[in-house]
């Protein structure tokens, strides 16, 4: 009798699981970064979208362009996030100062993370050699991935920081060689 009871449960459960609606989640998270660099530098890094890698290295595995315009792409992605693979359309857009990214299909359908980028002064007080980084980040998420918070806020935080800290110090090398690379030739035409 027992056991008949412990079936009939686990079939109520089962049942009211399937006939109930996928769970949603939304979460916003927003994200500011003053870095030395200057915005155009930045803006590089978006307009070419292979670059995003850089931004988001430890979770884009590869990216699979399918359509591109001047001003906006749309590709497919390779992610890994906290050992969960997904492989998203993402559409890329971009206008003067705001390049976005929608995801549209997949467990993240719908998230948006759009980043507006301000020139200010450089840290040694240069004139619009420095870049406020301003992201929000709307991130959905159905099913399975808002019942388990696989995403969770720190993690998003991270990666941006991280990602944003790299694209300054590549960014930074860059300009130290082609300064090298030009005092060099001088030295020689000397």
């Amino acid at each position: 009798m027992v056991r008949m009871q412990n079936v009939s449960i686990v079939v109520i459960v089962l049942l009211f699981t399937s006939i109930t609606p996928t769970a949603f989640a939304e979460r916003t998270v927003d994200f500011v970064k003053v870095i030395d660099v200057d915005k155009s530098s930045i803006d590089k890094y978006f307009k070419d979208f292979q670059s995003i890698k850089q931004i988001f290295p430890k979770s884009i595995k590869s990216i699979e362009p399918i359509k591109q315009t001047e001003n906006e792409n749309i590709f497919k992605l390779n992610l890994k996030m906290n050992g969960v693979s997904l492989n998203p359309q993402v559409l890329y857009k971009n206008s003067d100062d705001k390049h976005l990214l929608k995801i549209l299909d997949g467990e993240l359908k719908g998230t948006v993370i759009s980043t507006e980028l301000h020139e200010i002064w450089g840290f040694d007080g240069t004139p619009n050699q420095g870049t406020i980084v301003n992201v929000k980040t709307k991130l959905n998420t159905s099913g399975f991935f808002s019942i388990i918070n696989l995403i969770p806020e720190s993690a998003i935080i991270y990666t941006l920081d991280y990602g944003f800290s790299s694209i300054a110090s590549d960014t930074s090398k860059d300009s130290f060689n082609n300064f090298s690379e030009k005092s060099s030739k001088k030295a020689r035409s000397r």
